[in-house]
């Protein structure tokens, strides 16, 4: 019997296969999805993944953010300069100083400037000893005005009474200008020479 009844199912199976769909019958679709679109829905999902994630850490960090720059430093009390008196300026107390502290150069010139030194005391000139009154008494009344005296011998002059004279010259009655030296003049009469000093003879003004 069961061989029977096994032949009868097949024969019932193999009719409903061979049988024509009708109205009642559902329709499956063809699976006609393609590897290559799985593909392309799959790193686009991933896309869309990676961005949302990047989204909310972005969000995240904006929030905190603000936070951590909300937090001002508050700024240091500024000083005010303190306006005390000014110290006294150095350079204003030495320009305030007299001048005549400042040494004034010497002024050198043909007629120099009265000498400061005094006079000395007429004292016996042994020079003069063997001289006559006369000619002791015209070289005691020399007065000089000028007095020039240089390496050059030519540039060397002085001025002996308003007179102008070089050496050489002769002035008074018969007195010879020997020399022109740097303290004053030599003087002859005749076979006697006199030294005469500037300074001790010098005309006032």
């Amino acid at each position: 019997m069961s061989y029977i009844l096994d032949a009868l199912n097949k024969s019932e199976e193999e009719k409903k296969q061979h049988r024509t769909p009708g109205l009642n019958t559902i329709h499956q679709k063809p699976n006609n999805r393609t590897p290559g679109k799985r593909l392309w829905m799959i790193v686009a999902s991933a896309v869309v993944i990676l961005n949302l994630l990047g989204l909310i850490i972005w969000f995240v960090f904006l929030a905190e953010a603000p936070k951590t720059t909300a937090a001002k430093i508050d700024p240091l009390p500024t000083t005010q300069p303190v306006i005390g008196q000014t110290p006294p300026n150095n350079n204003r107390a030495l320009s305030r100083e007299p001048r005549a502290a400042r040494p004034e150069p010497a002024l050198i010139g043909s007629n120099p400037s009265r000498p400061v030194r005094e006079r000395p005391a007429a004292q016996p000139d042994p020079f003069q000893a063997s001289l006559s009154r006369q000619v002791k008494q015209e070289i005691s009344a020399i007065r000089f005005s000028s007095h020039i005296f240089a390496n050059d011998a030519s540039l060397r002059m002085v001025v002996i009474n308003g007179q102008s004279l070089r050496e050489g010259n002769r002035f008074g009655s018969g007195l010879l200008l020997k020399n022109i030296t740097e303290e004053g003049v030599v003087v002859a009469y005749q076979n006697n020479e006199v030294p005469i000093s500037v300074l001790s003879q010098w005309a006032d003004d």
